[in-house]
């Protein structure tokens, strides 16, 4: 007896092990899954298996990570078609906040604020003796006196 509906080939019960992958039936329906929009999670409910199958495949079998890749960008697209469509609607219920939060939620790479950092100009490696020199004329700058045996700083009163 088969774990899957003859008719739709989607897993039906029983054991996971059993669970074979199917090229053709596999890439065929995570990308229809991802044309409404769902997820990963979603597509490995309903193929009756954990994402870390689906992961798994997509390390094991290139169409299949080809297929993932590609679905992954149609269920983008499904959710940018959607999130325009709402904000041109004249309801009060129209809430931008939670679908931003679902865009970075679902789309990190393109949706997550970033913070660009630079460094600008040159980095140069200083000797421990250039540090203690460089310290020493800081502290003194500070008012603070340095401990010449290097054991660290003493106020000018003591």
């Amino acid at each position: 007896m088969s774990d899957r509906d003859p008719e739709t080939g989607q897993f039906t019960g029983g054991n996971n092990a059993a669970l074979k992958y199917n090229e053709d039936y596999h890439c065929r329906k995570i990308i229809e899954f991802a044309a409404e929009g769902q997820g990963p999670a979603e597509w490995a409910a309903q193929l009756g298996v954990s994402k870390k199958t689906l992961y798994r495949w997509c390390e094991e079998f290139p169409p299949f990570d080809t297929a993932f890749t590609r679905a992954k960008t149609m269920e983008q697209s499904w959710w940018e078609r959607m999130a325009r469509a709402a904000s041109f609607q004249p309801s009060a219920d129209n809430n931008g906040s939670l679908i931003n939060k679902q865009m970075s939620a679902r789309f990190r790479d393109d949706y997550t604020e970033r913070q660009e950092l630079g460094v600008s100009g040159s980095l140069e490696t200083q000797s421990d003796e250039q540090l203690k020199s460089r310290l020493a004329v800081l502290l003194g700058k500070a008012g603070i006196g340095v401990d010449p045996g290097g054991a660290g700083a003493s106020s000018p009163e003591e």
